[in-house]
């Protein structure tokens, strides 16, 4: 059933983004060029005010959002093409541009606890997931913008985010409870 509600509903999971980006934006379908296989992804672009960490909203920043069709199970990509973003692990992001907002069983775990919570709604689970991803892009983003704004050169440890790779899981299976 959640393999069949996370297919049926890319596209309009997608259209959670196109609502709440600021234009110009772009949206369509395309195929995912790395560690795809051949799979069609949705994508929307547009612009994310930032209101997090002392930012009111006034400075924007461009982000991609790339929807797979198991998005209830993988979470969406996010890429964001701007000067101050560095393209490095210790600042949660890839050298393409994407941002490790969360981790993968993290964003599983939950979407999938608030699916069986709410009666297989996945009307109230989309509008839950959009706005955590962009709550917790735009909190990734404008740690970047600060880092760039005040010379911050190492990710300082009162920022609070798990470890990188399987660090980070155990890190998280640690805080659930699991073994």
């Amino acid at each position: 059933m959640r393999q069949f509600l996370s297919e049926a509903f890319a596209p309009t999971f997608a259209g959670q983004f196109l609502l709440r980006l600021e234009a110009p934006h772009d949206f369509g379908k395309g195929p995912l060029k790395k560690g795809g296989g051949g799979m069609l992804a949705w994508f929307v672009s547009g612009l994310l005010p930032l209101k997090t960490h002392g930012e009111s909203g006034q400075t924007k920043s461009r982000m991609t959002v790339l929807v797979r069709p198991d998005w209830l199970e993988v979470p969406p990509s996010v890429i964001v093409p701007e000067q101050f973003i560095r393209r490095d692990s210790n600042w949660h992001t890839y050298e393409d541009g994407r941002l490790c907002y969360v981790l993968e069983e993290e964003w599983r775990d939950r979407l999938g606890r608030i699916l069986t919570q709410n009666s297989e709604d996945i009307c109230f689970l989309m509008d839950y997931a959009a706005t955590w991803l962009l709550s917790a892009s735009d909190s990734l983003i404008t740690r970047h913008l600060l880092g760039a704004r005040h010379g911050i050169e190492k990710w300082p440890d009162d920022w609070q985010a798990y470890a990188h790779g399987e660090d980070g899981v155990k890190e998280y299976r640690r805080e659930k409870g699991a073994p």
